[in-house]
């Protein structure tokens, strides 16, 4: 059964786990919205069927001919994130600090694991860090043609130019929206991307969101929220990048069988106290995770959206 890690954050019973995990939600979106399913090996193995049987007619006395259709084994890995908070111990026994500086430091991490979740997601590129599950991206440039489309620079980067072009543009949408067996969750953009939606659906009337669990409106479009990736942990540099004034969006159909994270152990926050033989004390955390996509029709993207 898939859950989120918003799911497990409701069930966690450890205050330092959960408090880590809170934090994390809070800073950034994404996470809560993509399932995750428990796995017991360093490396899985997925079934991605790539031809269908087919069925046949026969006539009296003679025998089916029916195909077996074929699929493909596709292999995955998790990887371990975390970290090693180190504080001296003087810090903790010094009383005028306001807040406890252990906590202080786990609370930036939190966020800042926030951000790499959310950028290695996007991003993340085998071929550039082993260390690291094949991102969004990667993946999309391995899949079908029909799963990339090009916007051919389509000017949405003012009002004027999102009415003459807005419905060319949630043409291009619907297109692949249809091409995810008629269903996305997850429209993942950055912040121009989100602007330029949220006014062309706006005009159109097609604008819908919700409420998530920390009171941040979520725009929504035939079902698929629409997640601006925000930043990498530097603060600086965006996720989904807009380059000369173009920029991509990704269409993400989330489950169990389709695009879902594999969870070997779940995020786990231990204070460890004092190191023997040193003057720190160290909290660890760890998350080892990896994603899965057993189904080749489960990413879809967008390319050279002229937003700027």
């Amino acid at each position: 059964m898939a859950i989120t890690l918003a799911d497990v954050a409701k069930l966690q019973k450890d205050p330092l786990t959960k408090g880590f995990m809170d934090i994390f939600l809070e800073e950034r979106d994404l996470a809560q919205f993509i399932p995750s399913v428990s796995v017991d090996s360093l490396k899985t193995r997925d079934v991605q069927t790539t031809t269908l049987p087919s069925m046949s007619w026969r006539d009296l006395g003679d025998q089916h001919a029916e195909s077996k259709g074929a699929w493909d084994w596709v292999e995955e890995t998790v990887y371990s994130m975390g970290a090693q908070i180190e504080i001296d111990y003087l810090l903790r026994k010094d009383k005028s600090l306001a807040k406890d500086p252990m906590q202080q430091h786990v609370s930036m991490f939190a966020r800042a694991s926030a951000y790499e979740f959310n950028d290695v997601l996007v991003n993340g590129d085998p071929t550039i860090s082993r260390k690291t599950p094949a991102g969004i991206s990667y993946r999309l440039g391995q899949a079908a043609a029909e799963l990339q489309l090009d916007a051919a620079s389509l000017d949405l980067s003012t009002g004027a130019s999102r009415d003459a072009n807005g419905l060319a543009f949630i043409d291009l949408l619907d297109q692949l929206i249809d091409t995810l067996e008629e269903k996305a969750n997850l429209l993942l953009v950055n912040r121009q991307v989100k602007q330029v939606l949220r006014s062309i659906l706006m005009r159109k009337g097609l604008w819908a969101s919700n409420v998530d669990q920390f009171g941040r409106q979520i725009g929504e479009y035939r079902g698929a929220k629409i997640i601006d990736c925000g930043r990498k942990s530097d603060q600086k540099t965006q996720i989904i990048p807009v380059t000369a004034t173009l920029s991509p969006i990704y269409l993400v159909r989330t489950g169990g069988d389709f695009f879902h994270m594999k969870e070997f152990l779940p995020l786990t926050v231990k204070d460890l106290g004092r190191v023997s033989g040193t003057k720190v004390e160290r909290t660890d955390v760890e998350w080892v995770f990896g994603y899965g996509n057993p189904n080749p029709w489960s990413i879809a993207g967008l390319k050279n959206i002229k937003v700027a």
